[in-house]
Parts: structure tokens; sequence; C-alpha cells
């Protein structure tokens, strides 16, 4: 995708690991600039999505971990006000 970070390019990841993984997470989840919603699968789980999401970053010079149990309440917590903004 235009504008998309490249798979594997540490320089087009650094800014986006800079923000967090809860916000990232969230917002990429969400939908953000020109990527559509869960990555324009409906029925794509967060929990698969974070997967992957934390594949690529960690193939871009991130270090993630999957997110525990609190994190995901805070994941949640973040979309469920990004939501109610749409």
């Amino acid at each position: 995708m235009n504008g998309a970070p490249k798979f594997q390019n540490n320089r087009d990841w650094a800014s986006i690991i800079k923000e967090g993984k809860i916000h990232v997470i969230a917002e990429a989840y969400n939908g953000v600039r020109k990527m559509p919603a869960k990555g324009g699968k409906p029925d794509l789980t967060l929990e698969d999505f974070s997967g992957a999401l934390i594949y690529m970053v960690n193939a871009s010079g991130g270090n993630w971990s999957t997110p525990t149990e609190q994190e995901y309440i805070k994941i949640k917590n973040k979309l469920s006000k990004l939501s109610s903004k749409k």
C-alpha cells in the first residue's frame, strides 16, 4: 500500500515502534490512514491481527511480545474510544 511501512525496513518502522504496542495495535486494528479496519478482513480476530503485526514489527527492528491479558484490556479500551469517534 502507498505510504505503508515496508516489511523488514527498520527505518520505515522505527517511528511506529516508538508509538508503543498498545497504541499501534489499537490504531491499526481500527483502521488508520489508508489501511482499512482489521486489515480489510472483517473476520480477523484481535489476537490474530496482533500476532501478524508483532511479527512484522519484530522483523523490522522491534522487540514486541504477545500482549498480556492486561495489555489486551488496554487495547480493547482504546478501541472502544476510537470506535466512538467514528
